[in-house]
């Protein structure tokens, strides 16, 4: 929900371009390191308190994010059109009925259930997308996705994003269940990937002025699908060197990707 609108932001307030790029590589630092960061957080509170407080620690920062909203000047479509309710309701269930699938399908298998949920969603996505090129203000352009370049950084951003994400999510639990480690210890352990994708993110900002972002962004996703590759070695008795490694590898590639992608 956060990213569009503060991509919108810094599009608003930074018009040049190398300093867009430069915004967009703190954007993307702090993104990034906030996503690695989460197991070393959560880590923290599930060895010392509830394991509710994981999902009440977002109470504060939410807090301090209104209150900095304040301070952010107001960008905005002078013309923004009609808000289209349908497409809203097509896409909220288009998406749930897909994402409910998957997960019933991951938990029980193939069923009665799971098989309607996802012809449910691809038959509500089928409609909205139909609507939205029927519409003189659509919700969403649908159109942007024939041009190459836009569809090409989405796909980017997509599978960066899934690497480093199910990255942290398998490692936590190889961490605990094979290596003995503590939520904290696991979290910790993690922590190579959050830091490259922290300094690469800024980077990316700088490296764009001497390299063409292609290249860049090529050389990103070869990094995170080099180390995800290495990651497939890893067994019971792998040290962890070779973990931090491969993980910081897939850290610094994601934040080369996802701050180009962004950008462009």
């Amino acid at each position: 929900t956060l990213a569009p609108s503060t991509l919108a932001l810094i599009r608003g307030l930074f018009p040049r371009p190398r300093e867009r790029a430069v915004a967009i590589g703190v954007w993307a630092a702090v993104f990034s390191a906030g996503s690695a960061l989460g197991p070393v957080v959560s880590g923290l509170l599930v060895g010392h308190f509830w394991w509710g407080s994981v999902f009440l620690v977002n109470v504060p920062v939410a807090v301090v994010l209104l209150v900095g909203i304040v301070m952010v000047p107001e960008v905005r479509n002078p013309d923004p059109g009609p808000w289209d309710l349908p497409s809203v309701v097509l896409s909220l269930a288009g998406i749930l009925g897909l994402v409910y699938a998957v997960k019933e399908g991951a938990a029980g298998g193939l069923h009665v259930e799971m098989v309607i949920a996802g012809a449910g969603g691809m038959v509500a996505l089928a409609l909205f997308a139909r609507r939205q090129l029927r519409l003189t203000t659509p919700l969403i352009d649908v159109r942007l996705f024939a041009d190459r370049a836009f569809s090409g950084v989405v796909v980017a951003n997509l599978l960066s994003v899934l690497g480093l994400s199910g990255v942290v999510f398998f490692l936590s639990q190889f961490f605990q269940l094979v290596g003995g480690y503590s939520p904290m210890q696991a979290g910790l352990a993690e922590l190579p990937a959050a830091v490259a994708a922290m300094v690469f993110g800024l980077l990316a900002g700088v490296f764009v002025r001497f390299w063409s972002r292609r290249v860049l962004l090529a050389s990103g996703l070869a990094l995170v699908g080099a180390g995800l590759a290495s990651l497939t070695l890893v067994g019971p008795s792998t040290a962890y060197p070779r973990i931090g490694g491969a993980l910081f590898v897939v850290g610094a590639g994601l934040g080369l990707a996802y701050t180009v992608a962004n950008d462009v």
